[in-house]
């Protein structure tokens, strides 16, 4: 019989379930119907994906529903709408992103920022909760703590460390350069919805380079167009349509550097995510 492993995906969504938590009792939190939407619809959207793929295929496939609500649980944290239909939109756009854009190993884009960035895109009615949680100490202890248990799981933890020594670097040339005080610069870079775009989205093993060296490298692209579009064309949620518009290069990256793509344990079949 084979060994039970523990799935790294269950850890992430509990650290991301008691974040939403936290912040509703904080009072920072999403609208409980647009929350409860956002589970709901990635969890059936999910299924209705698998089922759809059984019938094309005639194989079992793997239900991946801790996959699903990990990218529900994010959408409800970051993405802010006073519509549920708009976040069951998000929810339906990104869990069907994984069907059907991806390459033949891989997701093209991550499921949760591709459904942010096209629903900012395509409705008017919401936006990213950059700023609402500001840059509370111990929530960031909080998001780096439960981020470094899940970095430690998935051994993905040079991607994020990467990126945020690279746009934590830039920034603070750029404030060194302006005369602004460390506290200013601790305040720009620890915001909350930050960390969880660095520790729990920008890690994501199915949706980045094979190996070691072209993560790293590739998110410090990431880094750099994040400054860009953060610090100099002053686009609060530049992190996210930075790794938007960088995601599909990932198959170039792999493609000059080809490595072992990564499979999530408990899985004897598939390998998607």
């Amino acid at each position: 019989m084979a060994k039970t492993v523990w799935d790294p995906r269950w850890s992430q969504a509990l650290s991301l379930g008691t974040f939403l938590m936290i912040l509703t009792v904080w009072g920072q939190g999403p609208d409980p119907l647009c929350a409860a939407t956002a589970v709901l619809v990635g969890l059936a959207a999910q299924m209705a994906g698998t089922l759809v793929r059984v019938a094309q295929t005639g194989k079992p496939q793997p239900w991946q529903l801790p996959s699903a609500l990990i990218t529900s649980l994010s959408l409800s944290l970051l993405l802010r709408t006073q519509h549920w239909q708009t976040m069951a939109l998000a929810a339906t756009l990104a869990i069907a992103s994984k069907f059907l854009v991806r390459t033949p190993h891989k997701h093209l884009f991550n499921p949760a920022n591709f459904g942010i960035v096209l629903t900012l895109g395509l409705t008017g009615d919401a936006w990213l909760a950059s700023g609402q949680w500001g840059a509370e100490l111990w929530l960031g202890i909080l998001f780096v703590s439960a981020g470094a248990i899940v970095l430690g799981q998935v051994g993905r933890w040079e991607t994020s460390g990467a990126f945020l020594l690279g746009y934590g670097g830039l920034t603070g040339m750029r404030y060194l350069w302006l005369g602004e005080s460390g506290a200013a610069w601790l305040h720009h870079v620890a915001n909350g919805s930050l960390l969880v775009f660095a520790l729990f989205m920008l890690s994501d093993p199915r949706t980045v380079p094979d190996r070691p060296v072209t993560r790293v490298l590739w998110a410090l692209a990431i880094a750099l167009l994040t400054f860009i579009l953060r610090d100099g064309w002053y686009l609060p949620d530049g992190a996210f349509y930075a790794l938007f518009a960088l995601s599909p290069t990932v198959a170039l990256w792999d493609r000059w550097q080809p490595g072992s793509a990564y499979i999530w344990p408990q899985l004897e079949y598939g390998g998607q995510r």
